[in-house]
């Protein structure tokens, strides 16, 4: 099944699960694949096995005031082809008790990984992961994420490639940023500004390597 278009969750949603599914920005024509606007309590946002691509801003967008969301579960996806209007998960306002980010593929664009602002999240899993060629020279790195002050419980980034992030302005995090627990970790062929924020290249590369 492949969809052009998005979802934007209004009050009333309670849960939302898609699995095996295309969903197409229309060559960039469109902004968010799936949108948070307005106050929804929902028990999960699931999205699994799923091929999207082509949008021009976000992946997940988050930006609804008093929102609760229990977990934002992302596994399994191929994300690719986004321009740079926002991060690929991208989210503003609201509660989120867990979010996951594992075993996807990240590739060709995007701004900023994932962007969460302060007071949001409670837990932070990104493991598993392949990013290559994005966050490209545009935003605050790959993990904006300024939520989860107890980092060395709440928000962990493990077991992921970094692959030919090469933009003269691409950092894996800028300065300001929570530096999550971070191990085994693998990096290949970064830019020249990649460590110059708040995760430097000792912390990001614990158990892992900067390849050559």
């Amino acid at each position: 099944v492949e969809i052009i278009g998005g979802f934007k969750f209004g009050a009333g949603t309670t849960s939302f699960e898609a699995e095996n599914v295309k969903f197409n920005g229309a060559e960039k024509a469109l902004g968010n694949a799936f949108e948070i606007a307005e106050a929804v309590d929902m028990s999960k946002i699931r999205i699994a096995g799923c091929d999207i691509f082509a949008y021009n801003k976000s992946l997940f967008y988050g930006n609804g005031t008093d929102s609760k969301i229990a977990v934002f579960d992302f596994q399994k996806n191929l994300v690719h082809g986004f321009g740079t209007g926002q991060g690929m998960i991208d989210i503003r306002k609201g509660v989120y008790d867990a979010i996951i980010v594992s075993k996807n593929t990240f590739y060709d664009g995007g701004r900023d990984f994932i962007r969460c602002d302060k007071e949001i999240a409670g837990t932070v899993a990104v493991t598993n992961n392949t990013f290559a060629a994005c966050s490209i020279d545009a935003g605050n790195g790959l993990l904006w994420v300024r939520s989860c002050a107890d980092a060395t419980q709440k928000y962990n980034v493990a077991k992921n490639l970094f692959l030919n992030l090469t933009g003269d302005a691409t950092i894996l995090a800028k300065t300001g940023a929570t530096v999550p627990t971070m191990n085994a970790n693998y990096f290949f062929n970064v830019g020249p500004a990649f460590w110059n924020g708040a995760i430097n290249q000792e912390t990001a590369t614990v158990g892992g390597a900067l390849l050559e």
